[in-house]
């Protein structure tokens, strides 16, 4: 089932967050490191989620957290080069690693994907680093495709 989160499910999903941000240190450690404070880390979400903009979505399963998603609503108005526009830009999305595969991060996308639908969205968009072919696959079996793409040169 998902749902918005409450305040009882904050400490679930920060633990489900910390998992996720392993795989960036692990990924690319040139960039990402563990907080020495996880209380700053999961302070973080808490602080972004409380934003009018955001919505923090838990999936549930046997009275357990399974996964998370951070969605921003992104609106684009009276921008002289772009046209105006509503999108859902998926902030973060995370799987406890004892649930993936089963289902829970797909259940996830699909109702941000109903959600954006029935508020008239444009797109539903994200990103991901090069290095998470799982995430990559992911996507692309949801249908998601390439919109940008930024590269770099490591100086």
């Amino acid at each position: 089932m998902i749902r918005f989160a409450a305040n009882d499910d904050m400490p679930a999903v920060c633990a489900i967050r910390r998992q996720v941000h392993a795989v960036h240190t692990t990924g690319r450690p040139d960039i990402f490191r563990m907080p020495e404070h996880a209380e700053e880390f999961d302070q973080s979400l808490y602080e972004t989620a409380s934003h009018e903009n955001y919505r923090l979505l838990v999936c549930e399963a046997d009275q357990k957290i399974t996964g998370y998603a951070l969605v921003r609503i992104v609106t684009v108005e009276n921008i002289c080069m772009k046209c105006d526009r509503l999108d859902y830009f998926i902030e973060e999305i995370g799987v406890d690693a004892s649930c993936r595969r089963c289902g829970y991060g797909k259940e996830l996308m699909e109702y941000v994907f109903a959600e954006a639908r029935a508020h008239s969205a444009a797109s539903v968009f994200l990103d991901y680093w090069s290095f998470n072919e799982n995430a990559a696959r992911f996507y692309e079996s949801l249908g998601m495709t390439p919109k940008r793409c930024v590269v770099e040169l490591a100086i």
